[in-house]
């Protein structure tokens, strides 16, 4: 999911692996694997990409599954910040 969502926004700003490995500092083997899913960019790289990309960090992470206590949260256009936020503001008025 993240390295589809790098590569469609990479891809719509018309950037290519080497633009966007320059930008980072990395080399453009690093970000091919991050188009093609064989490799998850470390999160040391996501707020530097969505930075290089003009995107804020949960678009990239946009679909991204994880475990929260024995449930599978998927993320759909909010960070967990976002939604930890709101869990809090329920919370409060119940």
């Amino acid at each position: 999911m993240v390295g589809r969502n790098i590569r469609r926004i990479r891809k719509g700003l018309r950037l290519t692996q080497k633009d966007l490995a320059h930008k980072l500092g990395i080399e453009q083997g690093q970000v091919s694997k991050w188009d093609s899913g064989s490799a998850i960019p470390s999160a040391a790289y996501i707020a530097g990409l969505a930075l290089a990309l003009g995107v804020p960090t949960d678009r990239l992470l946009e679909g991204l599954a994880h475990r929260e206590g024995s449930s599978v949260v998927v993320l759909r256009g909010r960070s967990p910040s976002e939604d930890s936020t709101a869990k809090t503001k329920r919370a409060r008025q119940a």
